[in-house]
C-alpha cells in the first residue's frame, strides 16, 4: 500500500516535472519508489518498480504517449535512472541477505545457549548426587527430558558380569520387563 501510494505520487510528480522541462528530475522523482520497494521486498521488487516507473515516465517524454525516446537527454536520464535503480536493488538485496544470515546466526546461538544451559543443569544434578543411585536417577531424569523420551533407564553390569541390573528407570511399569 505504501509502495503503491509512493508510486502514484511519483507519477503525479513526473507529469509536473516533464511539463516544467526537467527530464532528469522526472527520473529522480521515481527513485524513492525503487528504494522503498527494495527496502521492503528486495531485488526483484526494486527492479520491477524501476521497470514500471521507467515505462510510465516514458509515456510523459516526447513524443508523449509513446514508448519511443527521441531526446538524448531523456535517454541518458533513463539510462542513469536504470543504473541507479540497479545499484539500489543490489544494495537492498545485500541488506536482505545480511538480515537473513543474522537471523539464522541468532537462532543458532539461542539453540546453543539452551543446550549449554541444559548441560549445566545436568552437571548440577550430578554434582548434588552423593551415591551412585542418585547419580543414576539424575542421569535418567535429565537425559529422558533432553531427548523428550517417555521412558528411560540406566542398566549396569552386575558383580558376576553376567547379569544386567537396572540402576534406575523412569516411565516403565514396576516389576520384570521381560
Amino acid at each position: 500500500l505504501l509502495i503503491a501510494g509512493l508510486y502514484l505520487a511519483s507519477l503525479a510528480a513526473v507529469g509536473t516535472a516533464h511539463r516544467a522541462g526537467w527530464t532528469y528530475v522526472l527520473f529522480l522523482l521515481l527513485l524513492p519508489g525503487v528504494i522503498v520497494a527494495g527496502w521492503c521486498r528486495g531485488f526483484i521488487a526494486a527492479m520491477l518498480t524501476a521497470a514500471l516507473s521507467a515505462l510510465a515516465a516514458n509515456l510523459f517524454l516526447p513524443p508523449a504517449g509513446s514508448l519511443r525516446v527521441d531526446n538524448p537527454d531523456a535517454l541518458s536520464g533513463l539510462a542513469l535512472f536504470l543504473v541507479c535503480s540497479l545499484l539500489v536493488a543490489l544494495a537492498s538485496e545485500g541488506l536482505h541477505r545480511l538480515r537473513r544470515r543474522e537471523r539464522r546466526a541468532r537462532l543458532e546461538a539461542e539453540r546453543e545457549g539452551g543446550r549449554a544451559e541444559h548441560l549445566q543443569q545436568i552437571a548440577t544434578a550430578l554434582s548434588k548426587s552423593r551415591t551412585s543411585a542418585e547419580a543414576a536417577q539424575a542421569c535418567v531424569l535429565e537425559c529422558t527430558y533432553t531427548v523428550s523420551a517417555a521412558a528411560g533407564a540406566i542398566v549396569t553390569v552386575g558383580p558376576d558380569e553376567r547379569v544386567l541390573e537396572i540402576a534406575h528407570s523412569v516411565g516403565f511399569p514396576e516389576g520384570p520387563l521381560i
